[in-house]
């Protein structure tokens, strides 16, 4: 515990003054952040802190991935982007064709449980193309990664016929 006390004189956690105390004591002189928001986090009585993200406040991804761009197109990570700029050079060396990016797979329709609409299931495929001389799509997957629900999803996939290729 802090120094600082609530309005009936018992002490308050950091963590639970800016969110709660600071809110409904907050006054100009006593830098304790009031309803202005005025300093970051949880402690700002602002948006900014537990659920709601802030450029600012964001640290490392879960995963460790970073999100980036390139020539305007948007990347969920560094392995996506440089794997889609060898597949571009293969598709101007005709050894594929057909690239498309963040194609959505339908795995089971949007169905009411206790009342309750959910919606379809899907699978967001980061390549598919047609290799030359094949019959059929190549789905690709670049993957950091595997997580319990893409393991799912790939096996859900493969009921219904699709191998994923995954990429590292």
């Amino acid at each position: 515990m802090t120094g600082r006390r609530n309005a009936i004189g018992r002490g308050v956690a950091a963590r639970v003054r800016g969110a709660l105390a600071g809110a409904a004591a907050g006054r100009a002189g006593d830098r304790v952040p009031g309803e202005g928001g005025e300093a970051q986090g949880a402690a700002g009585g602002g948006q900014a802190g537990i659920g709601h993200a802030s450029g600012a406040a964001r640290g490392k991804s879960k995963y460790g991935n970073r999100r980036v761009t390139l020539n305007g197109e948007k990347f969920d990570s560094q392995r996506e982007m440089e794997r889609y700029s060898h597949l571009r050079l293969m598709e101007r060396a005709g050894l594929i064709g057909g690239l498309r990016r963040q194609v959505a797979f339908e795995l089971a329709p949007a169905v009411v449980i206790q009342g309750r609409k959910r919606p379809p299931l899907r699978y967001v495929a980061d390549f598919v193309y047609r290799e030359a001389g094949a019959e059929l799509d190549t789905i690709e997957d670049s993957k950091g990664a595997i997580t319990e629900a893409y393991r799912i999803k790939r096996h859900l996939m493969a009921a219904l016929g699709f191998a994923i290729k995954e990429t590292k």
